[in-house]
């Protein structure tokens, strides 16, 4: 092969170095945010449980998995559905999706690689052109690549800060399916307690009933109740049955999973934490943080519409295998012909990058609309959520200190009274019923202080500590 042949050669490989070193330099590398997020998405990652297998139609609506025991601890429940929840598994990959994006338009436009055989040559002096290769690679405005890049990183923390408000409302609905089974739990053993009471009592009247000192309608009557309580009771195991599924749902758990429940009562209390410091902690809760972050990356968005105003740079080499001349004396015969290019795309259609500039800054003033309007409804749901803390505290110490003692109170005092012959059945019952819609009452107060609680630690994004307990 002729030496002109090295020479061109050397000289290609050359260019092409010198091309490399352009685009390594243009695209840059990773910026601080974008391997931050990345590094994120890596250590949660670490915490997920590994995705089944695809479901087929003819399987079941889930996916066998190993058996699960619960130890019956809200925290358990909680722990479970983040690592196995598949709405969260979702939010957290649209998430990681979001980390590929800036590696994705921060490259390059592709490198163009042309090969041209000459159907019919060309005879020049030292020979007939018999084929040309050409490498051509364009270059936009640097801004273009780097803010594009910087938009997606900001898009990607977002999508964090999203994933980290859905973990904070799974960890919510957790609390409020688990603070229902155990509502029901707790309401079952009152009922039973009621259900021993009446049917105690109604012995008792059988008794005086046939010795002539009570009428069959007072039995009657007490037979009635102790049918409607045994009618609650049965209807409670529905309730359950129907609250265990759904707890079974929100934790991300197999089919069929028992989901046992800690009997200890719900702590209820005020946070020791001052208004102030709840409200800061509610305008910087995740879902406000992703607005802002949205704005920002439409910030970078003006600027990479921008760069489009300016021109892009073309640079490319042709090289032309040369055949050799047809007398071989004559000089320089069959050398390859090197051409070095370079080109430049001029905008000229202002008007339409423009619009691009003023899209980008309306979806900037839109997100930070949203960021305002997601920031307000985080205050009015804070103030919303403080005061069904503070009414359900009210609520259990009132009845804890003072109506279910007194209703006690007067129950025994009835129910001495019946047995000396000084109150009727009906004051009994009247009695027997105010005392179980009390406790009840008392147990409703208390899920509903822990459900608040739990929607007071969602809206803050953190948990807060009682600074003090009214059991």
């Amino acid at each position: 092969m002729s030496t002109s042949f090295w020479t061109s050669a050397r000289l290609g490989r050359s260019l092409s170095r010198s091309l490399l070193v352009v685009t390594l330099a243009s695209t840059g590398c990773a910026s601080s945010l974008e391997r931050v997020t990345r590094r994120d998405a890596e250590r949660v990652e670490q915490r997920l449980a590994p995705l089944p297998a695809k479901i087929d139609g003819e399987s079941a609506s889930r996916p066998a998995q190993p058996p699960v025991r619960f130890d019956g601890s809200l925290q358990r429940y909680q722990q479970y559905a983040f690592e196995h929840s598949p709405e969260l598994r979702a939010s957290f990959e649209s998430w990681r999706a979001a980390t590929y994006r800036p590696r994705k338009v921060r490259r390059l436009p592709e490198t163009m690689i042309s090969y041209a055989g000459f159907i019919r040559s060309v005879e020049t002096r030292v020979g007939p052109q018999l084929h040309k290769l050409g490498l051509q690679q364009w270059f936009p405005w640097p801004t273009k690549l780097t803010a594009a890049s910087e938009a997606e990183a900001l898009a990607a923390r977002a999508a964090q800060r999203e994933f980290e408000a859905h973990a904070l409302r799974i960890a919510a609905e957790v609390s409020v399916a688990y603070w229902r089974l155990w509502l029901i739990a707790r309401t079952r053993e009152v009922e039973r307690e009621q259900l021993e009471l009446l049917r105690t009592i109604a012995e008792f009247v059988r008794v005086r009933v046939e010795t002539s000192a009570a009428a069959l309608s007072e039995l009657t009557q007490l037979n009635v109740r102790v049918t409607r309580a045994e009618d609650k009771l049965a209807a409670l195991d529905e309730d359950e049955k129907a609250a265990s599924a759904t707890l079974v749902r929100v934790a991300g758990a197999p089919d069929g999973t028992a989901t046992p429940i800690d009997t200890a009562t719900p702590r209820v209390g005020l946070p020791e934490e001052d208004d102030a410091t709840l409200r800061l902690a509610a305008t910087s809760h995740p879902r406000v943080q992703a607005m802002a972050l949205l704005s920002d990356s439409s910030d970078q968005r003006v600027r990479q519409s921008r760069a489009d105003r300016y021109p892009s740079v073309g640079v490319g080499v042709d090289w032309i295998i040369t055949g050799a001349a047809l007398d071989p004396s004559m000089p320089d015969s069959g050398n390859d012909a090197v051409m070095g290019m370079a080109a430049l795309k001029v905008p000229l259609s202002l008007g339409s990058y423009s619009a691009g500039e003023d899209e980008a800054r309306a979806q900037s003033r839109m997100f930070r609309a949203r960021e305002l309007a997601v920031r307000n409804q985080a205050v009015e749901e804070l103030e919303r959520v403080m005061a069904r803390v503070r009414d359900a505290t009210r609520r259990v110490a009132l009845y804890d200190t003072t109506m279910i003692p007194l209703a006690e109170t007067s129950y025994e005092a009835v129910q001495t009274s019946y047995q000396s012959g000084r109150a009727s059945v009906a004051e009994v019952l009247l009695a027997e019923r105010e005392l179980l819609e009390l406790r009840l009452m008392a147990l409703r107060a208390r899920v509903d202080a822990a459900v608040a609680w739990a929607a007071l630690e969602q809206i803050v994004g953190r948990p807060v500590q009682a600074s003090r307990d009214v059991r």
